[in-house]
């Protein structure tokens, strides 16, 4: 016996597989050098209340709020490449070669 599959099956499949990639979200990292006029601490505390606000983060004049300090800014674009580090509880080995804390350091970034 032959059986026809309905020809919206492939179209339900396709647009599963859109409607993941609509839910994805995206993370980027802003670097904002905001120099000497708020000291990291209020940063740090206003960012565990998660009062720290990028407005306009795509126009030609952005703005960045932590709490209740406004900062207007410009672009700068730079040469070569940022690198954002956080920390971690975990122990370095003063006796481990640098290759294996190459190597521990490679296996141990979270997936972007």
């Amino acid at each position: 016996m032959e059986v026809d599959a309905p020809s919206n099956i492939k179209n339900q499949s396709t647009s599963d597989v859109d409607q993941a990639d609509e839910d994805e979200e995206e993370d980027f990292l802003i670097m904002a050098d905001i120099g000497h006029d708020i000291d990291q601490q209020t940063v740090l505390e206003h960012a565990v209340k998660s009062e720290i606000r990028a407005i306009d983060i795509d126009g030609t004049n952005p703005f960045i709020q932590i709490g209740p300090y406004t900062f207007q800014g410009q672009y700068n674009y730079i040469l070569g490449t940022n690198l954002f580090f956080s920390t971690s509880s975990a122990t370095i080995d003063d006796n481990a070669s640098t290759s294996s804390r190459v190597e521990e350091v490679t296996t141990n970034i979270p997936n972007a």
